[in-house]
């Protein structure tokens, strides 16, 4: 993928859904391996931030976004795998 120092990628797709469910955008999705996905996210300012804040419980989501969220990158998933 072009430019990835400026993105900011994961395999974990519940710091994915929550990146995304705050407004960070999906820029795209890599698969290394078979059973292995990253989501790459356009970086912003705020993912340190929002990332600190997940790992130290102090996060805060509409669950139903986040949800969707989380619904959305499966399908990506899904989709890239061809099920």
């Amino acid at each position: 993928m072009e430019n990835q120092i400026n993105n900011f990628s994961t395999s974990d797709i519940k710091i994915a859904s929550y990146l995304l469910s705050k407004g960070i955008s999906l820029i795209g999705v890599e698969r290394p391996q078979v059973k292995k996905v990253i989501f790459v996210f356009e970086n912003s300012n705020r993912i340190t931030h929002l990332i600190q804040d997940y790992l130290s419980d102090k996060a805060s989501v509409n669950p139903r976004v986040l949800f969707e969220s989380f619904s959305n990158l499966k399908s990506v998933i899904f989709k890239e795998i061809g099920i």
